[in-house]
């Protein structure tokens, strides 16, 4: 095997998957601590739904919203989702202590007893 191809073969792949490695290594050891997670629910994702998803017209929870944070369709409510965005304010309430969070878990909850609720049946 000639210099060049050997270089282009088995060297230059080499060297590009030990950098993969390498900067998932360090990338690994970020990710896995609870910190990071925190810091990215309290920080980089509860407070933009916190502000942007509640629909203080009708009740409840926008079911999806642009990249600018602008509610978008469909409009129809949907009780899973809101369920999963009462189940994260009540996660940002018990990792901040924030009771906004706790109020907007609360008023998901009441949503969903009064307008998803089978009255007559349970």
């Amino acid at each position: 095997m000639k210099k060049r191809n050997l270089f282009k073969q088995v060297l230059v792949p080499s060297l590009m998957l030990a950098s993969v490695i390498y900067l998932a290594g360090s990338v690994r050891e970020k990710v896995l601590t609870a910190e990071y997670w925190r810091k990215q629910a309290l920080h980089d994702i509860i407070p933009y739904w916190y502000k942007h998803a509640q629909d203080k017209e009708h009740g409840g929870f926008y079911l999806a919203l642009s990249r600018e944070w602008k509610p978008i369709p469909p409009w129809e409510k949907s009780p899973p989702m809101i369920s999963r965005d009462v189940y994260g304010f009540c996660a940002a309430f018990l990792l901040s202590g924030d009771e906004r969070y706790w109020t907007a878990a609360r008023q998901g909850v009441d949503f969903l007893l009064n307008h998803a609720w089978d009255k007559e049946y349970g």
